[in-house]
Parts: C-alpha cells; sequence; structure tokens
C-alpha cells in the first residue's frame, strides 16, 4: 500500500512539473521566478532539442533512461575499483541491487533525479577519496543535484566540501575552523533555505515561525 502511495506521488509530481515545462515553452517563462528545479527543466529542454523529440516524451523518458545507464555503470565502477571487489561479486551486486524499489526512478521528477546523482556521488566516493576521481567531478554532481532540488543539493554540496577539505586536510588553525564552521552552516542551511524561498514568495516572515 505504500508503495502504491508513493508511486502514485510520484506520477502526480510528473504531471505537474511537465505542466511547467509546456508552460515555459509556451511562455518562455514562469511566475513567480524561482531557481527551484530549473535543473531539470534544462536538461528536458537541452535533450528535446538535441534529438528533435517532444517535450513531453523527453520529461517521459529522461530519468528511467538516465537510471539505466549511471545506476548500475556508476555501482558497479564503485563497487570494483572503489572497494576493489572482484569482477563476479560486483556484476552480481548490481543485479541484486536491481531487485530493490525505484519507484523514484519510474517517473521523471526533480526528486528522482537529485537521487540518482546522489546515489552516483555514494558509488565513487571510495575513488574520489583516493583522488582516482578528481573532486571537482564531485562538485560538478553537488551542484547539478543543487540546479535540480535544493533539499538533496544543499547537503550534498556541503558535504562534498566537507570531503573536500578532509583529501587535501591542513591542520593549520585556519582550516579547523573553517572544517568547523562548515558543519555548522550545514546545519542551519535547510532551515535558512525555507526562510528565504518564504521571504521571496513574498510572505510574512513572522507567519514562517
Amino acid at each position: 500500500e505504500k508503495e502504491a502511495e508513493k508511486l502514485a506521488d510520484n506520477v502526480y509530481d510528473s504531471l505537474i512539473h511537465q505542466a511547467t515545462i509546456d508552460k515555459i515553452a509556451t511562455l518562455g517563462t514562469i511566475k513567480p521566478r524561482l531557481l527551484l528545479y530549473t535543473g531539470q527543466y534544462g536538461l528536458t529542454f537541452f535533450f528535446s532539442q538535441i534529438f528533435n523529440i517532444s517535450l513531453t516524451l523527453t520529461n517521459k523518458l529522461l530519468l528511467p533512461l538516465l537510471f539505466s545507464i549511471l545506476w548500475p555503470s556508476s555501482l558497479y565502477y564503485g563497487l570494483r575499483y572503489g572497494l576493489k571487489w572482484p569482477v563476479k561479486i560486483s556484476y552480481l551486486s548490481v543485479l541484486l541491487s536491481l531487485i530493490i524499489g525505484f519507484n523514484f526512478s519510474i517517473m521523471t521528477t526533480p526528486q528522482g533525479l537529485s537521487f540518482l546523482l546522489l546515489a552516483i556521488f555514494i558509488f565513487l566516493l571510495p575513488e574520489i577519496n583516493k583522488k582516482n576521481i578528481h573532486i571537482s567531478f564531485a562538485y560538478l554532481i553537488a551542484l547539478m543535484s543543487l540546479t535540480i532540488h535544493p533539499l538533496v543539493g544543499i547537503p550534498l554540496l556541503f558535504f562534498v566540501i566537507l570531503t573536500n577539505l578532509n583529501i587535501y586536510k591542513n591542520n593549520n588553525i585556519k582550516n579547523k575552523i573553517f572544517y568547523f564552521f562548515i558543519i555548522f552552516l550545514s546545519s542551519i542551511s535547510l532551515p535558512l533555505l525555507f526562510i528565504i524561498y518564504e521571504i521571496l514568495k513574498n510572505n510574512n516572515i513572522k507567519e514562517i515561525f
């Protein structure tokens, strides 16, 4: 029953974002002009133009196709090269992972896309820590996630910054202070996001609390 509810939510979200994309295609913009979800909308318009297919079809296929390519390849890479698992066990683990319910990847939504990017980062984290994958790639994933869904992108960006500090750590007092400042900032970032969002919507700040 819970799985059915989640699937229904994903379908509803996908339809809402499809309507938004159609409105942008017609009017050139939407109001209020907020930066939420622009990453997904940008990808949808980009692939629609590149492959000369409709926005509706592009939106439907975007996440399922990206998931089918990026999930198994990044998971295998992380297990085989990051954790040094044997080839057969790595392949088997990828196959077994597909048994898990992946309702988030059935319909294209900003949340689903950001979850996929988060998973890719986690899978590749061992190689990033070993400096076999440059930290700039992790920043790219975090920034993409930030433009797609800030609730995932903001914590991920702070985690990437902390990962960067750990990889290239320097034990001087300034770096230690900066490290704990980032931890503090990350702890208040999401409540701060909600406050800023409500202010941009011209809501009374007193009503937020």
